[in-house]
């Protein structure tokens, strides 16, 4: 029931996000539909309207690989958005893990000299290495990003941009969460999260999936000022949705020296 309904509200969601004018539909002055209508998506799709909006009302339905490409083309889905959308519908469906990381990949993530932790597709810290808890202080083995992020204001005023570093993180989560999005854990999550903060229930409504791998971020440091980092998010081989982050700073840059700095004396 959970995953049904996850289905149709993400159907929901991306069809009231495009505009007609994209897939070539003129619309009258009056119009008042926010987004395509249902029948224009099931058209554009290939599919019944009545089947459509059976979809959406979150029947009990297993639409077909055919059905679900058609949605996703008429949706205009980008790759990460698509591949939700058939994990949504339970298609290859990937078998649960343990979040336990082993001793390897603990062994990695100590030796780095630089911060770095992982996390799993609920976006709960694994394992923070000493030089991740030396620049984000109210990072922990066990905490949860997500609540960090909404529920904890010093995240929001350790980043600058912090709106687009928000968007970032729940559009990542969907990317992550996939099939286990009916997961009692994860509607957990979210329940509490879409009740407590107004800002990530707005950007959990936006229903975008995107994995946000790489880029980045400015963060103030209470000791050494604004720091520049980039970060990169590795998949690890083998280990389900258990991702590493990395925060590096550019070579030779200001960020770099103060990090070198912040890190020889911790």
């Amino acid at each position: 029931m959970q995953e049904r309904q996850a289905l149709a509200e993400f159907l929901r969601a991306r069809r009231a996000r495009l505009a007609p004018t994209t897939v070539g539909i003129e619309t009258e002055p009056r119009r008042r539909v926010v987004g395509l209508r249902r029948e224009e998506v099931a058209r554009l799709a290939g599919i019944s309207a009545d089947y459509y909006a059976r979809l959406e009302q979150g029947r009990d339905l297993r639409p077909s690989l055919k059905v679900l490409d058609g949605l996703s083309s008429a949706l205009q889905l980008e790759p990460a958005a698509r591949d939700h959308l058939l994990a949504l519908a339970g298609v290859e469906l990937v078998a649960v893990s343990e979040d336990d990381v082993d001793a390897e990949l603990l062994t990695f993530l100590d030796a780095l000299h630089l911060p770095a932790f992982a996390q799993n597709r609920f976006m709960d810290v694994l394992h923070a290495n000493a030089a991740a808890t030396a620049v984000f202080p109210y990072l922990s083995n066990g905490v949860n990003l997500l609540r960090l992020a909404f529920l904890d204001s010093r995240v929001a005023e350790q980043y600058d941009a912090w709106e687009s570093v928000a968007a970032d993180a729940v559009a990542h989560l969907r990317s992550l969460a996939g099939s286990e999005i009916g997961a009692p854990r994860m509607v957990d999550l979210l329940t509490e999260l879409n009740r407590r903060s107004p800002q990530f229930r707005d950007l959990w409504a936006q229903a975008r999936v995107t994995p946000n791998s790489n880029g980045t971020r400015r963060v103030r440091h209470a000791k050494l000022g604004e720091l520049q980092l980039n970060f990169n998010k590795l998949d690890v081989p083998g280990q389900n949705r258990i991702q590493v982050v990395i925060y590096y700073p550019s070579p030779g840059s200001d960020s770099d020296s103060k990090l070198a700095e912040l890190l020889a004396g911790r």
